[in-house]
């Protein structure tokens, strides 16, 4: 047993050495001649030296405190450093600014920098100055939803909904460092009212699709729009995903496009067979924009992409407002090869439709690609008998 007299006469030698007090509490008195409390312990069969503090500031009868509360934890199975670490979370009092930022920072650091600062910039705008200041402890189901009816009530229901989305992933984020117990979006499921699903404008009655094909060759814009606004019902996808298109994710010889998973909206690369139709298009343009890096360049910086609006636009020249939109041509296929009798999930892997089951999902970006080959050349050959009116009779139904 260690008295306050001992410790007082402690004086400091040229290595590090120690006094006992008994049950594992010892002090250290290194060669400055400063003193410290250690315990050591056995926890789950591990052998570990625990600090208890700098004496004088902790004293001789609280280390012995401590030891006795640490034995105690040890007794009870669990680990005194991480019922501290727990404890010492359970104290701060972080505002609801700083976990979402916290959060923010970590989800985001490994995402797009253009999602990244969109999330934070509705955060800021929405969130943050009204519930920033709140303790997270103190925030509640009904002051979050007081906070999103606000902006329920302007009409941005998709906007409410992610608002509503991120405040969850921050809660549970929260949840996991210790600062909240629970994601109390949870007990808004159902309250905030959903966008109602809208559908694109699109064309299936083959005598419609065959005048616009036609139409398209009449089309009076820019060279790189019109080769655009013609490939799009051959590849169907969607208008952002189509602008981002690179040649270097383009393979003539192999007549195949994979589209980087960060070019598109599912965030899964995606891997497009191109029909003899469409490489040949591709091939026309190659001469024209084949040294830069898009594909549909920007007619005014070549550096830049184009507007991934230009397809529509040239889609309401030739008179379709609200006939059919660039999205359309999804639509337009999925109708037609369904249809035709080709596979259902042929269709929907070639569409780049989210995958709900976790397990297909999981596949790689050439599922039923020997499948999907045989369809998209399929579906060039149809267009271009719709285009050219002949007689359409399917090369071959799948059973």
């Amino acid at each position: 047993m260690i008295t306050n007299t001992q410790i007082s006469k402690a004086k400091s030698k040229e290595k590090t050495y120690t006094i006992s007090d008994g049950g594992g509490l010892a002090l250290a008195i290194n060669h400055q001649g400063g003193k410290y409390w250690h315990m050591r312990c056995t926890v789950n069969g591990k052998r570990k030296l625990l600090s208890l503090g700098v004496y004088p500031a902790v004293s001789l009868q609280e280390a012995r405190e401590k030891r006795d509360q640490y034995k105690k934890i040890i007794a009870s199975g669990l680990d005194p450093v991480i019922e501290k670490k727990k404890e010492k979370l359970a104290q701060q009092e972080y505002t609801f600014e700083e976990l979402l930022r916290e959060w923010h920072q970590w989800h985001y650091k490994d995402k797009a920098t253009t999602t990244s600062n969109k999330v934070i910039r509705h955060l800021e705008r929405y969130i943050i100055p009204e519930l920033g200041a709140y303790k997270v402890s103190d925030l509640t189901p009904p002051i979050l939803l007081e906070c999103l009816r606000k902006v329920e009530a302007t009409e941005k229901l998709e906007t409410t909904q992610r608002l509503k989305q991120y405040c969850g992933q921050a809660f549970r984020y929260g949840v996991g460092k210790g600062t909240n117990e629970r994601d109390i979006t949870q007990d808004l499921k159902g309250i905030l009212k959903s966008k109602t699903a809208t559908h694109h404008p699109t064309l299936t009655d083959p005598k419609e699709i065959s005048q616009l094909l036609q139409d398209m060759e009449t089309y009076k814009g820019s060279f790189i729009v019109k080769t655009a606004l013609k490939l799009s019902p051959y590849v169907f996808v969607r208008p952002k995903e189509l602008s981002l298109m690179k040649w270097a994710d383009i393979d003539l010889e192999k007549k195949e496009w994979l589209a980087p998973a960060d070019d598109m909206k599912m965030k899964v690369t995606h891997l497009v067979p191109l029909s003899k139709q469409a490489a040949k298009l591709l091939q026309d343009i190659k001469e024209l924009t084949g040294a830069g890096k898009y594909v549909f360049a920007n007619f005014s910086d070549p550096k830049k992409h184009m507007n991934s609006q230009s397809v529509n636009n040239a889609l309401k020249k030739l008179g379709y407002k609200g006939k059919i939109v660039s999205h359309g041509f999804k639509s337009m296929a999925s109708t037609l090869l369904n249809e035709h009798g080709f596979r259902y999930d042929v269709i929907e892997k070639q569409l780049a439709h989210e995958e709900k089951n976790t397990v297909r999902k999981a596949y790689n970006h050439a599922q039923y690609i020997k499948e999907r080959t045989e369809m998209m050349n399929w579906w060039g050959d149809y267009l271009e008998s719709l285009k050219n009116q002949d007689k359409i009779i399917p090369l071959h139904r799948q059973a």
